[in-house]
Parts: C-alpha cells; structure tokens; sequence
C-alpha cells in the first residue's frame, strides 16, 4: 500500500491539517528548523541548496 499523508490505516480517519503541511512542504520546514538548531553543520551539509539560494525555513 502507498502512504498517504493524513490518511491513518488503523483508525480509517483522515487528518486534513497534516496532509495540508505535507502539501506546503510544512513539515520539512519544521525539520530544517529543528536540524539547523540542533546541529549547523549537518543542516549546512543536508540543506546546502537551499542555503545558496537563500532558502530558509521560514521562506
């Protein structure tokens, strides 16, 4: 079976404001967020990208 964000198997209900953060990319802002606080380095390494563009979290 595919993942669907918002969607849970075991309890058949569907959770629109997390498929909504996984559609605005919420969640991998909150993770930028947490890894660049946690650990600037490896935010430096794994978000390089978007740190030459000048993509921040809050972006």
């Amino acid at each position: 079976t595919r993942r669907f964000p918002g969607y849970s198997q075991e309890s058949k209900k569907f959770n629109a404001d997390v498929h909504r953060q996984h559609i605005f990319g919420l969640h991998v802002a909150n993770y930028m967020t947490a890894l660049k606080e946690e650990n600037p380095d490896l935010y430096a390494k794994q978000f390089s990208r978007f740190v030459k563009a000048g993509i921040e979290p809050t972006s």
